[in-house]
């Protein structure tokens, strides 16, 4: 099983619960492990922040990047997923906008077309919300999703 990480995975455990200072553990791990890797949306989002995740990211991530517009099945399915969530009328516009600039779609497109599963923690949201989160499109999807301390866990990380 290969385990795409999303942004947020990565800069919350940098400024949160696994900072470079603290966790060099977490971080040799993410480098040597062939299951976990990212997108170029991903990587594009991690190196505007220009600071010490950025930095590790381009010299320790250089092969675990999947470039997406690339691939053909790819791109098919992140315009599945615009063309599903532009026509939802339940998502904000402001909402749409904000999901469909990231690397969300494109992650989950990834995901759906290899196979992959999701690493975010982002959470599902009730179904009536206005938010297009990414558990909630995974779901739409058939992509599995999981958080990080459930990648962890699977892949049996230990510090």
């Amino acid at each position: 099983m290969v385990y795409l990480i999303d942004t947020n995975t990565l800069i919350t455990a940098k400024n949160l619960y696994y900072g470079f200072d603290i966790a060099p553990s977490f971080w040799a791990f993410l480098s040597r492990c062939n299951s976990i890797k990212t997108i170029d949306w991903v990587e594009d989002e991690i190196n505007d922040g220009k600071d010490n995740l950025s930095s590790w990211f381009s010299n320790n991530w250089h092969n675990s990047v999947i470039k997406t517009n690339d691939n053909i099945e790819i791109v098919n399915e992140y315009q599945a997923i615009v063309n599903y969530v532009n026509s939802n009328d339940k998502y904000k516009p402001e909402e749409k906008n904000k999901f469909l600039s990231k690397a969300d779609p494109w992650l989950i497109a990834t995901a759906k077309a290899r196979g992959d599963t999701v690493v975010t923690l982002e959470q599902l949201v009730d179904s009536q919300s206005r938010k297009v989160k990414i558990p909630n499109i995974c779901q739409v999807f058939s992509v599995s999703y999981i958080s990080p301390f459930d990648m962890l866990r699977q892949l049996q990380f230990r510090m």
